[in-house]
């Protein structure tokens, strides 16, 4: 289960270089009113890219500032890699590893290539290289004892860098240069190369060549099966396992480690961890991103694919990189993909070193403000997409799911992978390529309201659709008919949001019903459902009344209410509208036959059921008509 801020807008560059550019994009951000939750810090706010340390020239006062935008409701997210540096003196995590014998390791000196040996350490420990310059180890992950040493790492750093959340990467593990004769990253200077080398065997060379091997093949030469990674013949879990046989886990076996090292670190909050590396099973612990992806338009399309797919892999919480990490992305490129991003359950812009800034303030109001608009609504709708998350910590279902889930007997759907679905109610549709005029996609056989007007598209028919597109076009959304969706007013962080009133969007079926509900707890401490200190409340509707059912209750509820009630597909215009039985004003929109009940505030609060009925014939006394000001006189 997420914390509540981690459902927040993110950002992060990797080459922010120094504190002030941080900063600057943090200032973009608030200059034009876009939500943040969370700012990262990649590897360059290390010192010299090694794990656990901070640059004392560049990201000097990192600390403080961190510390600062906590104090006003933002979290903070840190990198780690797993690779070590071990030719740096007193570099404390190389030594504590070294002295407990935690790092993976060759299997036989026999096999050690000269250029890795002699081991000035007298271990079998096998090298690669990675960011630091240097050689570097990794730790086993498989090892309980590998478990302690990087909680205490962690524990430790925590005093010296505020975070809320760690982000692990490069835990394929990755290694540059495996197998060649020059690193890519080799120091400048230094002109003896090396790197790591392994010798043939039918671990690195499979009589069975994989695909990946194929597809990395050169002109020059043939991949190999440890090409970016370690030997296959290196040794794991104290010599009970090879490489070869738990490469694919490596990153699921840090993952477990590094959310209780987080844990410790951060005692009494949830915390997030986010992994590159993850297997069947990483859900439990970790989110993931979907790589180092390039600012191209393809790839806005292929994040959805992505996104579909690990929530079948049990990976809910899942992003690409909004607006690209590989290159130049555009202001309309970072617009469109701003306005998709906003709807990923992971939603973080991202940028590779040496590229122009992308953050939505950079690009000033073409990109900032269709960001903040398109953010808002995901804010508003926060309520929904944790409780969603709820039923999938609760009971295994997805987050985003493709059409076909929710429609399996339409075959229309079983190809649609350039919309998608927020759980059973609300439909994404994007704009995916340069420059487009138009918008086609398919709404299955279902009611569906248009979430910005209200108005009623489709009525229980099937129908492909085609839509005019303008430069200024926000993103099109759609509310299924049948479905109550919780939200709330929006603000520039969730800790201010989670205080504003809450609302309903009501959407109302063909039978002129509609059900939902809504999860809640304090948003950050371990385990709240498991120990039963959360609230749940469930809704339906009808042509004539909302109610709100509470099936378990919590202090925290007490002083949050309800603000509005926007009701869809309402036939008739109602005259009056009761608040458990009280008299209370009205708005109904004729046109799109939209019922909207505001000004609740004082009447409901979250910690108590309630019914709001409306009618066509007023039932108040004339006292209470002459008290109801805005009482509409056409009634």
């Amino acid at each position: 289960m997420p914390p509540y801020w981690s459902l927040g807008f993110q950002l992060c560059q990797y080459g922010y270089k120094n504190l002030t550019n941080l900063q600057a994009a943090v200032n973009r951000t608030r200059e034009y009113n876009i939500p943040q939750d969370v700012q990262y810090a990649d590897i360059d706010h290390m010192d010299e890219r090694k794990d656990f340390t901070v640059d004392p020239v560049n990201f000097a006062g990192l600390q403080d500032y961190f510390t600062h935008l906590q104090d006003n409701g933002m979290h903070i997210i840190i990198i780690l890699d797993p690779a070590l540096i071990t030719n740096n003196t007193n570099y404390e995590p190389y030594d504590l590893g070294l002295q407990e014998d935690l790092y993976i390791k060759w299997p036989n000196e026999s096999v050690i290539p000269d250029t890795d040996k002699p081991d000035i350490s007298g271990t079998r420990n096998m090298h690669g290289w990675v960011w630091p310059s240097g050689k570097a180890v990794f730790p086993d992950f498989f090892l309980n004892r590998t478990a302690d040493f990087w909680r205490n790492l962690t524990v430790k750093h925590v005093k010296t860098l505020t975070f809320d959340g760690l982000w692990i990467d490069m835990n394929e593990p990755a290694n540059f240069g495996t197998n060649l004769e020059k690193i890519w990253n080799w120091p400048e200077g230094l002109s003896s190369y090396w790197s790591l080398k392994c010798p043939e065997n039918n671990y690195d060379d499979p009589p069975y060549r994989t695909k990946a091997a194929y597809t990395y093949d050169s002109e020059s030469r043939e991949a190999r099966l440890s090409d970016n990674t370690l030997c296959m013949i290196a040794e794991q879990e104290d010599g009970q396992q090879l490489h070869y046989n738990v490469h694919s886990l490596y990153g699921w076996s840090q993952t477990e480690p590094t959310l209780n090292a987080l844990r410790a670190a951060v005692p009494g909050k949830r915390g997030m961890v986010i992994s590159r590396s993850t297997y069947p099973g990483s859900g439990r612990h970790a989110g993931h991103w979907l790589g180092d992806n390039d600012s191209r338009w393809p790839h806005l399309h292929e994040s959805i694919i992505g996104m579909l797919e690990f929530n079948l892999f049990g990976i809910p919480y899942i992003g690409a990189d909004i607006c690209g990490f590989w290159g130049e992305t555009t202001a309309e490129m970072c617009k469109r993909w701003m306005q998709l991003g906003a709807f990923y359950p992971f939603s973080r812009n991202h940028n590779g070193i040496d590229n122009t800034p992308q953050d939505p303030g950079y690009f000033g109001e073409e990109v900032a403000v269709p960001s903040r608009e398109a953010l808002l609504i995901r804010y508003r709708l926060l309520p929904y997409l944790y409780t969603l998350f709820h039923i999938a910590h609760t009971r295994g279902n997805t987050v985003i799911r493709p059409l076909m889930h929710e429609f399996p007997t339409d075959n229309r759907t079983w190809g649609i992978d350039r919309q998608f679905l927020w759980g059973p109610a609300f439909m994404i549709v994007p704009v995916l390529e340069e420059g487009a005029t138009s918008l086609t996609f398919y709404l299955p056989k279902a009611r569906w309201y248009d979430y910005h007007t209200g108005a009623m598209v489709t009525d229980n028919e099937a129908k492909d659709m085609s839509l005019p597109i303008k430069p200024d076009s926000p993103i099109h959304l759609y509310v299924r008919g049948g479905f109550v969706i919780p939200g709330q007013e929006p603000d520039l962080n969730t800790v201010a949001s989670r205080q504003r009133p809450f609302s309903l969007l009501v959407a109302l079926d063909d039978q002129d019903k509609a059900k939902g509900e809504l999860f809640w707890d304090d948003g950050d401490s371990v385990d709240t459902y498991e120990n039963g200190s959360y609230y749940f409340a469930k809704f339906k509707a009808n042509q004539v009344q909302v109610e709100m059912e509470i099936q378990h209750n919590n202090d925290m509820m007490s002083n949050l209410i309800m603000g509005s009630i926007t009701v869809l597909g309402v036939r008739e215009r109602p005259l009056a509208a009761y608040v458990n039985g009280k008299l209370h004003f009205l708005d109904y929109d004729s046109e799109n036959r939209v019922l909207k009940i505001d000004g609740l505030a004082p009447y409901l609060k979250m910690n108590e059921s309630f019914i709001v009925e409306w009618s066509a014939t007023p039932k108040a006394t004339e006292e209470e008509k002459e008290r109801l000001d805005c009482f509409p006189e056409s009634a």
